[in-house]
């Protein structure tokens, strides 16, 4: 009796403390944050690279703050500042712009390798996922050196000078600048898990975007004449909004096709790029209507021409894959939706000839709107022939070198890659045929304006003179694309025979 009276008498078990609102959205973001982002940047911010770095670049700062510093009495009036503006400038853009996008590379083609990359797809996460963190993590380191350079380029304003609108233009430039440098050395990371290739593109990245940085040295060590304007330049009109828009646009296709390459070869690979060309036309017509009167056909004229290169760059690979699509891909398609737009954005070469003759239609119709919209058209006619010989050589290359991988080479170029190949090298050929006939017949020869490359430039830059070679070019680009559209028509049976096979 005595132990239940005690038992009774005893205090009861305090209530659980409510967590701080900073507590819940902390465990809230790691329970739904990516998992990459964690790992890549705690691996990063502990490896030996990245602190040797950062210490630099703080010793730097700090060397180059004492020593502009302690002269800037005996210098001119906002020299100094001009002087410790450049060389901070120019070791942060170093930072970002070089060890950050070798460092993401590296971290992504280590992913790609053949034992890592097995164990990663267990994991279960997406390639979209996995992309996505490196980049996220290459983000938060960069934002690390920022955060390390950005008090002494205050101390550069304090020296009088240099105007705070150019210092923010910077501050917002550079770190820019070296996010689309990583996203792309993210692609070229996913592209291959060969340790060859990896290794080619891993010098490629290291040289490209050490030129870069050494190109912009003379911006940087000369900024209170060289720098001063060119940045000014970059800022006159709508500046920001048109870099911010080209770095989403360019971030995303190089992530977007990043995760495609990684997706399995057997599943729906065409539908993320497909859509993503159309974003990027799309994207400068929207851009386009929020420009005035005078500028708005002129506007139309860009997104046009930028649509014309992602039109381009969509029927290299759309044309060249299979007609006959893979069970997985047809679940996929399957599942689609038909506010997806399955007859364009589903895989299969039948799909994808669609697609692309689409996208160059709209271009087409954008180009006249924007040539009935002009002063009499005559200030738009060289880019808007440039644009339309775009769309007419791709399209005609595009079909031809096609036809010829799939009837003639058909036995060695069985496979999309190996089309893709055929269409690059003869691409290139071309290319290298025109600059030969030239410089040796000039440019006011009709064989040279008929070139790919050559051609294109010396058509738009006299298009009064070329009028019969331009209509010729134009003509066989609409034969082309009437090949291709019965093409797609008629492969559709391909499809339909496909889906009864998996069906049954």
């Amino acid at each position: 009796m005595a132990a239940v009276n005690d038992t009774a008498a005893a205090p009861a078990a305090a209530p659980a403390k409510r967590p701080s609102l900073i507590e819940r959205v902390a465990g809230w973001t790691s329970e739904r944050a990516n998992p990459i982002v964690v790992r890549y940047a705690r691996q990063q911010l502990r490896s030996r690279g990245f602190i040797i770095l950062f210490s630099t670049v703080l010793g730097f700062a700090t060397l180059f703050s004492i020593t502009v510093g302690a002269t800037a009495g005996e210098q001119g009036e906002g020299e100094a500042a001009f002087t410790l503006f450049g060389l901070l400038a120019a070791i942060w853009a170093f930072a970002v712009w070089v060890f950050e996008p070798i460092a993401a590379f590296r971290a992504t083609a280590n992913e790609r390798d053949e034992k890592t990359w097995d164990l990663v797809r267990l994991t279960g996460l997406s390639p979209g996922k996995l992309i996505r963190g490196m980049f996220l993590a290459s983000v938060l380191q960069g934002l690390l050196y920022s955060a390390a350079i950005a008090p002494f380029l205050v101390m550069a304003y304090l020296l009088r000078g240099i105007a705070l609108e150019e210092i923010l233009f910077v501050l917002f430039l550079i770190p820019v600048a070296g996010w689309c440098a990583s996203a792309g050395a993210i692609f070229l990371g996913s592209v291959s898990g060969s340790k060859g290739a990896r290794n080619a593109l891993g010098v490629l990245v290291a040289i490209v975007s050490g030129f870069i940085w050494f190109s912009t040295l003379t911006v940087w060590l000369n900024f209170d004449f060289t720098g001063h304007f060119v940045i000014g330049g970059l800022m006159e009109g709508p500046g920001y909004v048109f870099l911010a828009d080209f770095a989403v646009i360019w971030i995303g296709a190089m992530l977007v096709l990043g995760a495609t390459i990684l997706r399995h070869p057997a599943s729906n690979r065409s539908t993320a790029p497909r859509v993503y060309a159309w974003v990027v036309f799309l994207n400068g017509v929207v851009w386009s209507l929020f420009a005035s009167e005078p500028f708005l056909s002129e506007a139309l004229v860009v997104a046009s021409f930028f649509g014309a290169l992602a039109a381009f760059l969509l029927g290299i690979f759309a044309i060249t894959e299979d007609y006959v699509i893979t069970p997985r891909q047809y679940r996929e398609t399957r599942d689609m939706r038909w506010w997806q737009l399955p007859i364009l954005f589903a895989p299969g070469a039948a799909r994808g000839r669609l697609a692309y003759l689409s996208l160059v239609a709209a271009i087409a119709a954008t180009v006249t709107v924007a040539y009935f919209l002009g002063p009499n058209g005559s200030r738009l006619r060289e880019p808007m022939v440039f644009t339309i010989l775009i769309c007419a050589h791709g399209t005609l290359l595009i079909t031809l070198c096609d036809a010829a991988a799939r009837r003639w080479f058909a036995r060695r170029l069985g496979n999309p890659v190996m089309r893709r190949v055929l269409f690059i090298s003869v691409f290139a050929s071309l290319a290298f045929i025109g600059s030969v006939i030239t410089s040796l017949a000039g440019d006011r020869d009709p064989i040279a304006a008929l070139t790919p490359i050559p051609g294109m430039w010396i058509i738009a830059d006299r298009p009064g003179r070329f009028d019969d070679e331009l209509l010729f070019i134009i003509l066989a680009g609409g034969a082309a694309a009437f090949v291709l559209l019965i093409q797609a028509v008629r492969r559709t049976k391909v499809l339909e025979r496909t889906v009864a096979e998996l069906d049954a």
